[in-house]
C-alpha cells in the first residue's frame, strides 16, 4: 500500500439529525423565541445592557444563549408590572436566579396588592366620605330652609303688626285732629263772639259818652231855667 493513502472510516451525513444550537443567535431569532417584537429585543438590550453580554457584529446584535435566558427573566419581569428600577435592583440581587426573581417578584407583588388594596379601600372610603358629606349637606339645607321659612313668616307677622300699629296710631292721630280742629273751631266762634261782643260794648261806651253830654247839657239848661224861674 502507497503510503501516500490511509484507510479512512466513511460515515454517510444523516440530514434527518436536528442541528447542533447556535452558539450565538440574530435577533429576529431572539424576538421570535420571546414572542415579542424586534424592536422591544433591541430597547431590552440597550436598557439592561450591563447585565447582557450582547456581540455586535458590523452593526448587527449577536445574542448567546446565556443573553437569551436573561432576557426571559427580564421578560417575567415586565410582565409582572415591575419597574425599570425594580427590575434592576431585583437582577442585581439575583444575579438572574430565575427562581430567587420569581420570590421577589411574589414580594412585589404581594406589596402592590397591598398597595392596590389600600388604594382601593382609599377610593370607598372617600366615596362613603362624599355620600356623608352629601347627605350632611343636604340636612343643612333642609333646616336652613325650614328656618329661613320660619324667619320669613316671622317678618312677615311683624311686618303685619308694625303695618297694623303704625295704621291705628295714623287714625288714633288723625282723631286727635279732629278733635283738635273741632276744639279749633269753637275757639275760634267764641273768639268771633267775643270779638262781636266788644264791637258792640265798643259801640255801647260811644252812646254812653253822647248820652252823658246830652244829659250835662240837659242839666245845665234845667240849671238855667231853675234860676229864671227863682229870679222872677
Amino acid at each position: 500500500m502507497d503510503k501516500n493513502y490511509y484507510d479512512v472510516s466513511y460515515e454517510p451525513v444523516n440530514n434527518n439529525q436536528p442541528p447542533k444550537p447556535a452558539i450565538y443567535y440574530t435577533i429576529g431569532e431572539v424576538s421570535k423565541e420571546l414572542g415579542e417584537e424586534s424592536s422591544t429585543v433591541r430597547y431590552w438590550s440597550n436598557k439592561y445592557y450591563d447585565f447582557l453580554d450582547v456581540e455586535m457584529c458590523n452593526t448587527h446584535r449577536r445574542f448567546s444563549r446565556l443573553d437569551i435566558d436573561k432576557l426571559k427573566v427580564i421578560q417575567q419581569c415586565k410582565q409582572k408590572k415591575m419597574t425599570h428600577n425594580q427590575i434592576i435592583n431585583a437582577l442585581k440581587e439575583t444575579n438572574f436566579d430565575i427562581t430567587v426573581v420569581e420570590n421577589s417578584i411574589n414580594e412585589i407583588n404581594k406589596h402592590l396588592d397591598i398597595q392596590l388594596l389600600a388604594a382601593a379601600l382609599s377610593v370607598e372610603v372617600n366615596k362613603r366620605l362624599d355620600a356623608m358629606e352629601e347627605r350632611i349637606n343636604e340636612k343643612i339645607n333642609n333646616k336652613l330652609d325650614i328656618q329661613n321659612d320660619v324667619i320669613k313668616k316671622s317678618l312677615e307677622d311683624i311686618s303685619e303688626h308694625i303695618c297694623v300699629t303704625v295704621d291705628s296710631m295714623i287714625e288714633e292721630s288723625l282723631n286727635e285732629i279732629e278733635v283738635k280742629k273741632e276744639d279749633l273751631d269753637k275757639l275760634t266762634s267764641e273768639i268771633s263772639k267775643q270779638t262781636e261782643m266788644i264791637q258792640e260794648m265798643k259801640s255801647a261806651y260811644v252812646s254812653t259818652e253822647e248820652i252823658k253830654k246830652f244829659t250835662e247839657k240837659q242839666n245845665l239848661v234845667d240849671r238855667v231855667k231853675s234860676w229864671i224861674f227863682k229870679n222872677k
